[in-house]
């Protein structure tokens, strides 16, 4: 079988690597893969070695992009088109609807919740040539339901949840916030936070849980580590910090290169988000043994269970999420049966192993 996966996005972020892992979870199961994405982006830079590539050169040049996609999927006449970003569907359908694209199938992937409801989003989301759509959340399948798709299209929705692949990064590998990025004493707990600064990610609220712990619960033996990729919010979040005095609790790392890494020195990880399907940070947080306290946002109930799996807390609630971090911390019972129950589900649910076979299975019926 051989599958051609687009994806336009320019910088890396959970989507990106799931979507790489599903390739290199594909190929040992000797399926072909064919990536078309943008010359420069860090897609281009981390894809697979056994991944062919096939590099579009400008995102301002669509009529180009168009002729080159559609010249592409001539040459390597793959069974299944696999979409992975809004922007590459719209390409598609620029170049189908203008250069007429070879009848072959177009599935797409929604990573997390659709907002707009324009008619040009029903348009494009219930394209005629996609022949189905996969969520990574139920959460997800439902809010596009409500949002964009035609009750005609109902049929063609299924849920495949993400996963990660279960080896764990050598020991000497493993990087070293005391000593090599920033010093702390050993008795210091980190509460850790990986996401990109967009919007969605809601670090304001991370940093107001911050605030409430260092201040109101007198927690000093915290540092609070925040890990992504700066954008037009990062000045925001910076102010934030000397507005409420934590510039010596709180360390904005930026992006960095297998952020994974940093993960088993986390005493903690904290989401923040007010979107999201499930961030695969959860994932990798549940493979190193170490305890989630997250928001209710999206598909995170799938895969937690207050108490069970991780701690929940309500979307902007920043003295909850405070509360159950401290929880975690002063109760070793509690956080062992949560880092126990979250291993069991990870192996159960979220592997590369389950991903690929039920992305297999999903193919297999879209060509049937």
């Amino acid at each position: 079988m051989k599958i051609a996966h687009i994806a336009f996005a320019m910088t890396w972020g959970g989507g990106e690597k799931q979507m790489t892992d599903l390739i290199a979870g594909l190929h040992q199961k000797s399926i072909e893969n064919y990536l078309v994405c943008f010359e420069g982006s860090q897609l281009s830079l981390c894809s697979d070695k056994q991944t062919r590539l096939k590099l579009l050169r400008s995102k301002k040049d669509k009529k180009q992009n168009a002729r080159t996609l559609k010249k592409y999927i001539e040459q390597i006449q793959p069974h299944i088109i696999h979409i992975h970003t809004g922007s590459a569907l719209k390409t598609l359908i620029y170049a189908d609807r203008w250069l007429k694209m070879p009848k072959i199938p177009w599935v797409l992937k929604i990573n997390g919740m659709i907002r707009k409801k324009s008619i040009f989003s029903k348009f494009k989301y219930n394209y005629k040539r996609i022949i189905a759509t996969h969520f990574v959340t139920k959460a997800a399948l439902e809010n596009y339901k409500k949002r964009v798709a035609f009750r005609k299209n109902y049929n063609k929705l299924e849920v495949i949840y993400d996963g990660i692949f279960l080896d764990k990064t050598e020991p000497s590998l493993l990087q070293d916030f005391r000593q090599k990025l920033i010093y702390l004493k050993p008795e210091i707990k980190i509460i850790g936070n990986i996401a990109n600064h967009t919007e969605a990610k809601n670090l304001e609220v991370f940093l107001e849980m911050a605030k409430f712990l260092v201040y109101q619960e007198k927690r000093k033996d915290l540092h609070f580590i925040q890990i992504g990729r700066k954008t037009k919010f990062t000045k925001q979040f910076e102010q934030l910090v000397t507005d409420y005095g934590l510039e010596q609790h709180v360390t904005f790392m930026g992006f960095l290169q297998d952020a994974e890494c940093f993960i088993p020195q986390f005493d903690v990880m904290a989401i923040s988000s007010k979107r999201e399907g499930i961030p695969l940070t959860i994932m990798e947080a549940f493979k190193y043994n170490v305890p989630v306290v997250s928001t209710v946002a999206g598909g995170i109930p799938e895969c937690i269970t207050h108490e069970q799996h991780g701690m929940l807390s309500p979307i902007g609630d920043a003295q909850a999420l405070g509360q159950n971090i401290v929880k975690v911390l002063d109760d070793d019972v509690l956080k062992q049966h949560i880092v126990n129950q979250a291993n069991e589900m990870l192996a159960e649910r979220f592997t590369v192993f389950k991903m690929t076979q039920n992305t297999i299975a999903f193919y297999k019926s879209v060509l049937s």
